[in-house]
């Protein structure tokens, strides 16, 4: 089980006398590196998963195994190196690996590699799973104003999450008593957490009620978000009259007045 060769003497005696025949024995153990799973592990972010590394042969002094992340940011190594004795080489030695949160919603893979001196390296995937979930950052929740301008707050609309590629966030009103402006915002993954402002204006009406509305944004693949615009309306109602005086005289035939609202 070890990876050394073996050399001695082999005496053959007989009455004619003693003769010795040298012989080698050349091992055929290989010494090299076993990691498991050899395959890798999944992992969750911010979670840890334990690799197993140990020798496949008997060496002939102590081997010392450095373990490296390939991208210690996402993937990082608990433990450095292990060392192996000829008494223990074949116990396996756990390695854990700790995959880190960030602020995408990527799952990335990341090798792990187990080198020695004289040793083949092995190298090891890790696959991070993201559980991040891209979402809306929307505030405030509502707004308010009156007909005939703008709602007093206007909205900043961000994402939670950096995105893979450019997302495209629509703003629609359920009716015409708000108009979002603009009637959407794009992002990148370079500014998908800079907020991006939308004005809601309040178009005047003909009636004197104050109106409502809902305001949606959404864009493909997550979920929308909706915000409530409330409008007061500056119209009062008067009873108009025309016209609006009437000259006349005692006797006179009446004369028509018309009564509005």
């Amino acid at each position: 089980d070890d990876a050394a060769a073996i050399a001695g003497d082999v005496a053959f005696t007989s009455s004619a006398g003693t003769v010795s025949v040298p012989i080698a024995v050349t091992d055929d153990d290989h010494l090299g590196l076993f990691v498991a799973p050899m395959a890798g592990v999944n992992v969750l972010e911010n979670t840890d998963a334990t690799l197993q590394v140990s020798l496949t042969a008997r060496p002939t002094g102590n081997v010392t195994v450095a373990v490296t992340s390939a991208n210690a940011a996402a993937v990082s190594v608990t433990t450095a190196s292990v060392a192996f004795t000829p008494a223990e080489w074949d116990t396996l030695k756990p390695v854990t690996v700790h995959a880190a949160t960030d602020g995408n919603t990527a799952s990335e893979r990341v090798d792990v590699t187990f080198a020695a001196n004289g040793l083949t390296a092995v190298v090891v995937p890790v696959t991070v799973t993201d559980d991040d979930v891209l979402n809306l950052a929307v505030t405030p929740a509502s707004v308010s104003g009156t007909e005939g301008g703008s709602a007093t707050s206007q909205l900043a609309v961000a994402l939670t999450q950096m995105p893979t590629g450019p997302v495209t966030v629509d703003v629609t009103a359920s009716n015409g008593h708000a108009v979002p402006v603009p009637a959407s915002v794009s992002f990148t993954t370079a500014d998908w957490a800079t907020p991006k402002a939308v004005r809601i204006d309040l178009p005047a009406d003909v009636d004197h009620a104050d109106s409502a509305a809902i305001v949606t944004l959404a864009a493909t693949g997550i979920t929308a978000q909706t915000v409530t615009v409330g409008a007061t309306d500056p119209d009062v109602q008067r009873i108009q009259a025309s016209p609006t005086s009437i000259p006349t005289t005692e006797g006179a035939a009446g004369v028509p007045i018309a009564i509005r609202l």
